[in-house]
């Protein structure tokens, strides 16, 4: 997006996807990022006996939480993430529960295919352990972009302390509804950076949110940039088309009239200008034999001398020619 000249006003990110947005507002660099995200998914991961579960309901959060009033066990909303879709997380047994209730009131429901129960304290091991040992500064000093964070959807200020925030984040509820709707008091339109349509479609469903476009819907889906840089653009957008087209083979643009689909090389006109009213050009053009500029014509012992000196250097090619005709001809 930077090499076409399209940088944010604003940056946010869903759960993993913050850290991603911390870095776009410069909280760190790209090996901090790569680090840091791999650490904390090792850290959030755990051994299947004593590992939680997610699933997603159809509903929102006020009908989730009344499911989940109803199981027994530990079991928590870990994500608000549309009117439409809740992610409770928790116990498996705990989980399995709120979704038998969800189902018996036509409630759609997804067991999500995750290691752990995150946003929840399924992970507290994970938060001591990244306070202590995430590879990032403490203390967010600076800031490129307005940040907003998927906790509560609030601001990030400079001054924080980031290893207690990135902490605190693993084990706490994702508000992306109020994300959204903060990020939408500053901006007209939202990008899906990364692969798939999944937050695309959350933000669909949010009233009032704005526009958000995918990137790649599916892997090599050139069709979804297309369509978001041609919205970007007739609403006022800046792009680099030299970026955008580099490296591509560009033809140049030729009307349908003045195409020439078939094409007889034999039949093109020569390009050679021939003055008619001194015919000796014709020899000059084709022969390369050269004329006095006060010659005019050519008599008959002259040309005479011309067809002998032609015959002496192309005889043995005009032999050839003939006897390759008279052996296509039929009578022979």
């Amino acid at each position: 997006m930077e090499n076409l000249g399209i940088k944010p006003v604003v940056v946010g990110g869903h759960s993993l996807g913050e850290l991603i947005a911390f870095y776009n507002a410069g909280a760190y660099d790209e090996k901090t990022l790569i680090c840091f995200a791999a650490m904390r998914g090792q850290a959030m991961s755990a051994s299947s006996e004593n590992a939680g579960s997610m699933a997603s309901l159809a509903c929102d959060q006020v009908t989730a939480k009344s499911i989940l009033s109803q199981v027994q066990g530990y079991a928590i909303v870990a994500n608000i993430n549309s009117p439409n879709q809740t992610i409770i997380s928790g116990d498996r047994s705990a989980i399995d529960a709120a979704i038998t209730i969800a189902k018996q009131q036509n409630i759609q429901t997804n067991l999500l295919p995750v290691s752990n129960a995150f946003h929840s304290e399924k992970v507290k091991n994970a938060a001591e352990y990244l306070q202590n040992n995430a590879p990032i500064s403490e203390e967010l000093t600076n800031l490129s972009v307005p940040l907003f964070s998927s906790i509560n959807g609030l601001e990030i200020k400079t001054g924080i302390n980031l290893q207690e925030h990135f902490a605190n984040q693993v084990i706490s509820q994702v508000d992306f509804i109020s994300l959204v709707e903060n990020m939408t008091a500053k901006c007209d339109l939202m990008v899906e950076v990364g692969s798939g349509r999944v937050l695309s479609g959350l933000v669909s469903n949010i009233p009032n949110s704005c526009q958000c476009f995918p990137l790649e819907s599916k892997p090599g889906n050139d069709s979804d940039l297309n369509s978001f840089l041609a919205y970007y653009f007739v609403h006022g957008g800046n792009i680099k088309w030299s970026e955008l087209y580099k490296n591509r083979l560009v033809r140049s643009f030729i009307p349908a009239a003045e195409k020439i689909f078939i094409e007889n090389p034999c039949e093109r006109n020569f390009n050679v200008s021939i003055d008619y009213e001194n015919p000796e050009q014709i020899l000059d053009k084709k022969v390369g034999f050269q004329t006095m500029p006060s010659q005019l014509a050519i008599n008959n012992e002259e040309l005479e001398t011309l067809l002998s000196s032609y015959l002496t250097e192309r005889g043995a090619f005009l032999a050839e020619l003939i006897k390759a005709d008279l052996e296509s001809l039929p009578f022979f």
